[in-house]
């Protein structure tokens, strides 16, 4: 269901302004006509077609399909773990399967995190570390930033799925990297611990200028933190556009009004108006409209001798933009 909000939030308006400048920077990861296809026994299988996406640095980017869809085989390619059929993955202009440098630059939490179960958080983040050439010293500074402080000398075999799922993040964010591709980052966290992720995140990306890559089939956390989404569906791209861009979209005002009948009659010269949940003369009207034309219609009723109860402006959610672009995919084939 959309969700009602104020009419104005001087936060939310500074967030929108900052994403706007955002979108204008140079690409920091670029998909430029991205193919992949498996064969198998039952022959040939085209995981994704002729994808193009620039994601542009310091955001948060949700990149959200159903299951089977192609992400992740997409994110897949954008760590060089399995080879294009065709099309490139670029780093800053730079294919990442030419350039060692450029994979190092991307820190993922793929899946659920594999450890090993007899050591502990700290020993496995060193091992890691170790592995891949990284200062063994930060180790104690990152399980204390994602919240494993006082657990880093349990065995990981006593691990939750959502500590796992925090030392994951720990592993990532080895070797400071520039772009963090994350796949179900909350998986196994209880309410505070995904409320403390994305701040986490948050924290990443407009303090340490970090670009993150978020993969989630829970929407309403990637509504609340993402700046821009792309939808991909049976391999391609269908949708993308910024959260800001979809707040403003299909926007409409709820109205409790009374006689609910009257106030329909005096706006519908000016406002496509349904009448909804009438009680007697009492009821509400939904306006198709922004915000912006909240101040018009208060003058209007009110001059009409209208009593108004509440007002609230409503945007469609990002479930309803998901549903609707996959449905409307299917729709088409």
């Amino acid at each position: 269901m959309a969700a009602d909000r104020p009419l104005f939030d001087p936060i939310m308006e500074l967030s929108r302004t900052s994403a706007m400048l955002k979108g204008r920077m140079n690409p920091v990861l670029e998909l430029d006509d991205l193919s992949k296809t498996f064969s198998g026994k039952k022959g040939r299988v085209e995981a994704l077609c002729d994808v193009n996406l620039a994601i542009s640095p310091h955001q948060v980017f949700g990149f959200l399909g159903p299951n089977g869809a192609g992400k992740s085989t997409t994110i897949r390619l954008m760590l060089d773990l399995i080879r294009p059929t065709s099309g490139r993955v670029l780093m800053h202009g730079v294919d990442v399967r030419s350039s060692r440098e450029a994979v190092q630059s991307i820190g993922a939490l793929v899946e659920d995190a594999a450890f090993y179960r007899f050591l502990t958080a700290h020993d496995n983040l060193s091992l890691l570390a170790r592995t891949a050439g990284h200062d063994v010293n930060q180790v104690p500074g990152l399980l204390s930033q994602v919240g494993l402080g006082g657990n880093e000398h349990r065995a990981v075999k006593e691990f939750s799925t959502g500590m796992k799922q925090r030392l994951g993040m720990a592993a990532a964010l080895l070797g400071d990297p520039e772009v963090l591709i994350l796949d179900e980052p909350t998986n196994g966290l209880d309410p505070a611990g995904m409320h403390e992720m994305r701040q986490f995140l948050r924290m990443l990306v407009d303090e340490r200028g970090k670009t993150v890559i978020l993969s989630s089939h829970i929407l309403s956390e990637v509504e609340l933190i993402c700046d821009r989404v792309a939808i991909i569906h049976m391999g391609r791209i269908v949708r993308e556009t910024s959260v800001d861009e979809l707040r403003r979209g299909r926007a409409h005002l709820r109205v409790e009004v009374e006689p609910v009948h009257t106030a329909a009659s005096v706006l519908q010269p000016h406002w496509v108006v349904e009448v909804e949940a009438v009680k007697e003369s009492l009821g509400w009207l939904r306006i198709s409209t922004d915000e912006g034309q909240a101040p018009f219609i208060l003058r209007e009723l009110l001059e009409h001798d209208i009593d108004v109860y509440q007002m609230h402006a409503q945007h469609q959610s990002l479930e309803e933009y998901f549903l609707e672009a996959t449905t409307a995919e299917k729709l088409d084939d």
